[in-house]
């Protein structure tokens, strides 16, 4: 081990493609259900599959390894709404995302609270916690993230969800934001 102060040249320093990234840490994790309530009517559910979703966590810093969590979950239908539906995973990753909600935080902060460029963001993600986040994916949870704190991302969805404008503008969008 290492003493204080000793200096640890980086492994992945002078990689210059995402294949030559050290291969993953896989951990399991299950939310597989025999029944579940559905989102809309609140009627118990069969399970119908189960599917697999891999979302990529902050890694291991002293194995150098980033970490991607697999998790098997299942899928349900309900015959009340003639409905399709995913158990819930939204405490862990949004809908859609292939990194988990730690991620996200901690590159909005990196963007936001520091003030670092894209670029810059994403090699410190890598640097620090061993997860590699393109600049331009960086750019997209910037977007469409609550930057301000102020409800901003939830006030534009509740807007289009209430149909008041179906295609909101920029300009309306500011309007929501502030």
């Amino acid at each position: 081990m290492p003493s204080p102060g000793t200096y640890r040249p980086d492994a992945s320093e002078g990689i210059d493609s995402v294949a030559g990234l050290p291969p993953p840490h896989r951990k399991q994790r299950q939310r597989n259900r025999q029944h579940a309530p559905c989102p809309s009517c609140g009627q118990r559910c069969p399970r119908r599959r189960t599917v697999s979703r891999i979302l990529r966590d902050l890694g291991n810093y002293e194995t150098g390894r980033p970490v991607e969590i697999e998790f098997t979950c299942s899928v349900h239908r309900c015959y009340d709404c003639e409905k399709y539906f995913n158990i819930d995973l939204s405490d862990i990753a949004a809908p859609g995302s292939h990194y988990t909600n730690r991620v996200v935080d901690m590159a909005v902060r990196y963007v936001v609270e520091d003030g670092s460029p894209y670029r810059d963001a994403s090699w410190r993600l890598w640097r620090d916690h061993r997860v590699f986040v393109p600049f331009a994916t960086l750019q997209k949870i910037y977007r469409t993230t609550d930057c301000l704190g102020h409800g901003s991302r939830l006030a534009v969805q509740t807007a289009i969800q209430n149909k008041q404008d179906a295609t909101p503008s920029k300009s309306r969008i500011k309007w929501l934001i502030i």
